[in-house]
């Protein structure tokens, strides 16, 4: 059968579009044997149960713009290009900056892979995928904020800039509306 709504091919007994996320009308089903075929009324589309716009945005640009953001974040860390050229130098006074660099390129290299992941758990509506996609923000977030404290204790100076600041405040509000959001939307994820 095709979706009312986006039209997508579907197996006969779909109850809920996992694309569009609408709720169909009731299945078809077979007949019995024998049995004298009623004249069927026209089918109303209901309305989707919850707008999926942002489950789109996420698989479809965010989760790939967050695994290219790490791939460049560890490519900077691993290089030592976020201190624009002069990572001898800071390495040479602070030579504890450049392990914690190391440990933070690894670890923006695990949330690029992971990002991808959780990106074709969500698509295909695994019941892990929205639990992990909010692992991913959770890490995300502690990254950030073990990296500029890490910073601090090594430089002996305050690393919280305004920048981290700000990441951080974003991150904790992106985790707890996911988490709403999501919550709202369990019944899609059962595969």
């Amino acid at each position: 059968m095709l979706c009312q709504y986006c039209g997508t091919k579907l197996a006969d007994d779909t109850v809920t579009c996992p694309y569009c996320g609408a709720v169909l009308a009731a299945a078809p089903g077979a007949e019995a044997p024998g049995t004298m075929e009623m004249p069927k009324k026209p089918v109303t589309p209901l309305a989707p149960a919850h707008p999926m716009k942002w489950f789109k945005f996420v698989i479809w640009v965010q989760l790939f713009l967050s695994a290219l953001i790490s791939l460049s974040s560890a490519v900077s860390m691993f290089s030592g290009s976020l201190y624009l050229g002069a990572a001898d130098r800071v390495y040479s006074i602070y030579p504890g900056l450049k392990v914690i660099d190391i440990l933070a390129g690894v670890v923006f290299l695990a949330l690029a892979a992971f990002a991808i992941y959780i990106r074709q758990q969500l698509a295909h509506y695994k019941e892990n995928g929205p639990k992990f996609y909010l692992i991913l923000l959770v890490i995300a977030a502690a990254e950030t904020f073990l990296y500029a404290l890490a910073a601090t204790i090594i430089v002996g100076a305050n690393m919280f800039s305004i920048r981290t600041v700000i990441a951080l405040i974003f991150g904790v509000v992106m985790i707890v509306l996911n988490n709403i959001y999501f919550k709202k939307r369990a019944e899609l994820f059962v595969n």
